[in-house]
């Protein structure tokens, strides 16, 4: 197992080195987890909840877009009670459109479902902006693999700066070498990685070993690395809402938005990211009353089957014409442990402290499951 501290070798490349024309990112995770209780040996209650989490990205000089979309399905039991189901839905489409350099327009298009809803609320914000972001994360599994290489004798040292890019490159064209090449895509993929090594002049032999092929392929196909994203953006919009959850409510004024978000890798092993968005109705309200959420995420590998992720959202609501703000804190302190075949561990902490409320706090273990 490989523990977190940073190799004792400098690295010759830096993960702001890697730059790409299009930079994509995708994911889709199964969340499973239950409990019961027993009384006189037979159980009198009982709960189990399922959750999806499918998350997209992709960015290219002309065009890029962003899907994020949550689902959770809960069943809870009581012997007295009967069943009740629970079911909720949040999903993101954003897809912009570069203008010139970095500037941007883009399109935001949210909805959100609760089983109390009558139907789905829906949003959309019209923006323009300026920034953009680059997914490294084909750079942090190149220097994995580096370490591993030189950890087990396959090379004699760090290899140039150069080569080290192009090994990151040719992991990033996986889905190039599959629509290509098809079921024997790997073997070409490998066979080019390899050529980049052996180009390096730090290969010790003539071919890479069987063991540095197996670690090649755990670091490819079975160690879950954090997405490597840099960059940041601002945008200014205007926000209006498409249908409300309750039939009986009006529609609210269009509104003012402004989001910024920043991420930066903070060495190999460590993922840091922000976002905030601020909102405020037009009209006499404006300013007056206002939504301002931050979004953090910490994401810390500590070994290579073992991580820590933290993620902290605040939010703070004025309302009006009363003009108290409202603040509410949402701490999850989560370890992931990779166990086999994309089958995961995962006990989380949950700490919340909603405004004139008391600290909650909930703990549960989860089996998750990375479909891609």
């Amino acid at each position: 197992m490989i523990f977190g501290a940073e190799p004792v070798r400098p690295q010759n490349v830096g993960i702001t080195d890697y730059k790409t024309p299009t930079s994509r990112a995708q994911s889709f995770f199964i969340d499973f987890n239950s409990s019961y209780s027993m009384k006189g040996g037979r159980i009198n209650s009982g709960r189990g909840n399922l959750e999806l989490t499918y998350r997209r990205f992709y960015d290219s000089i002309p065009f890029g877009y962003s899907i994020d979309a949550i689902g959770s399905f809960s069943l809870e039991g009581e012997e007295k009670e009967g069943t009740k189901v629970d079911y909720l839905s949040d999903a993101g489409f954003r897809i912009k459109k570069y203008i010139e350099g970095d500037a941007f327009g883009s399109l935001n298009l949210h909805q959100s479902y609760l089983k109390s809803y009558d139907r789905p609320a829906v949003d959309l914000t019209a923006s323009l902006g300026y920034g953009r972001f680059m997914n490294a994360t084909a750079l942090a599994k190149a220097v994995r693999i580096e370490d591993l290489l030189i950890e087990e004798g396959v090379i004699s040292g760090r290899m140039p700066r150069e080569n080290i890019l192009d090994l990151a490159k040719v992991i990033d064209r996986e889905r190039e070498y599959r629509e290509k090449f098809g079921p024997i895509y790997r073997e070409r993929w490998y066979e080019d990685m390899e050529g980049i090594i052996r180009d390096s002049g730090k290969l010790t032999q003539e071919h890479i070993s069987a063991i540095g092929v197996l670690r090649m392929q755990e670091v490819l196909t079975r160690e879950r690395i954090t997405d490597r994203l840099y960059g940041w953006d601002l945008s200014v919009g205007v926000k209006q809402e498409l249908m409300m959850p309750r039939k009986e409510t009006k529609r609210p004024a269009p509104a003012l938005d402004l989001t910024v978000r920043y991420a930066r890798p903070l060495g190999w092993r460590i993922m840091w990211s922000e976002e905030m968005v601020v909102n405020s109705p037009f009209g006499p309200r404006f300013l007056d009353e206002y939504k301002v959420a931050l979004t953090s995420l910490f994401a810390y590998e500590i070994a290579n089957r073992i991580s820590l992720n933290i993620n902290h959202l605040l939010n703070l609501n004025r309302s009006y014409p009363k003009g108290k703000l409202a603040l509410n804190n949402l701490l999850n302190v989560i370890f992931i442990f990779y166990i086999e075949n994309k089958l995961n561990l995962v006990l989380s902490e949950k700490i919340s402290k909603p405004e004139n409320e008391k600290i909650k706090t909930a703990f549960a273990m989860t089996l998750n499951y990375r479909i891609f």
